[in-house]
């Protein structure tokens, strides 16, 4: 199997492709950057072109995530708050002094 010369990356499409990977970094411009990448490089390179189809699914995955760790995280927040009123009064024994103390003690690293 031969690989030729044209499907080898040159050094502007290795930056091309690390600026789009690289652009999950930045706040507002973290999906905007690979898909100006992609639309601006598919024609001229496809490894470029690969390259920023991969940042743009990436990203899409992580803000998918981020919105999925997002919900469970408030469903799990507010169903709290929201039982409260119906858990009553505590039944088992409250914390007792000696715990209390020990909390107040400093800790102390022991180095061997």
């Amino acid at each position: 199997m031969t690989i030729e010369q044209n499907s080898l990356p040159n050094q502007n499409d290795k930056i091309m492709a690390a600026l789009g990977h690289i652009s999950v970094l930045l706040p507002l411009l973290g999906l905007i950057a690979p898909i100006i990448i992609w639309t601006t490089q598919k024609e001229k390179s496809k490894y470029v072109s690969f390259q920023a189809l991969q940042a743009i699914a990436y990203q899409l995955v992580m803000i998918f995530a981020y919105f999925i760790a997002m919900g469970c995280y408030m469903l799990s927040f507010f169903s709290t708050f929201l039982t409260m009123p119906f858990a009553g009064e505590p039944s088992g024994p409250s914390a007792s002094p000696l715990f209390m103390v020990g909390l107040s003690l400093p800790q102390f690293n022991r180095h061997d």
